[in-house]
């Protein structure tokens, strides 16, 4: 005898979940593939702070040791929380396709780069500057994150800082060797150049 799970039983049908396939393939936001040969992986995730303490310092002279100490804490504090806020498991796709279906309310990467811009806009700094960047806008692979520069820097001689990219991990490292072709995102109502 065959059993059957009745509709009113919460169980998602197969419907639904080709929904969920096609609504992960096809939605725009927050596309990661990864480094060719001509973009070289970065794997700078340090357990502590102290290593993207010493790389925002490497920015410029003018960097002051505490802003650069706070900036990193902060970053790697606040990628933490929102994991745990958002509710990411271990694939940030999949958790897109979760935000998506309507599952979860946030957690795209343009919801990490607007709250960790938040928390480090909090800090008040003086000698680091905090950047909104995109990366392939408006196309299935957009991408959103954070750079910080020394103060007037552009945004190619920062620090990429990414929450969403290894889902709460903090990833960091040069922009100039990351694999997403960076640009400053201009405020809202704004275009872009």
């Amino acid at each position: 005898m065959e059993t059957q799970i009745p509709a009113s039983s919460g169980f998602p049908g197969i419907g639904a979940l080709a929904i969920l396939l096609c609504i992960s393939l096809f939605a725009p936001g927050c596309a990661t593939m990864s480094a060719g040969p001509d973009q070289p992986a970065i794997h700078s995730r340090p357990t502590d702070a102290s290593a993207l303490r010493e790389s925002l310092l490497s920015l410029g002279p003018e960097v002051a040791y505490d802003e650069a100490y706070r900036v990193a804490e902060t970053a790697f504090r606040v990628s933490g929380e929102l994991a745990d806020e958002y509710r990411v498991g271990e694939s940030a796709i999949f958790h897109n396709m979760l935000v998506n279906a309507g599952l979860r309310d946030r957690g795209l990467c343009y919801h990490w780069a607007e709250d960790m811009e938040a928390a480090l806009q909090r800090l008040s700094l003086y000698t680091i500057d905090v950047h909104r960047v995109i990366s392939r806008e408006e196309t299935i692979r957009e991408h959103n994150a954070i750079v910080v520069t020394a103060k007037g820097q552009p945004v190619g001689k920062g620090i990429v800082l990414d929450g969403w990219r290894d889902s709460g991990d903090l990833f960091w490292g040069p922009v100039s060797q990351d694999k997403y072709p960076w640009r400053e995102k201009p405020p809202a109502g704004q275009a872009l150049p």
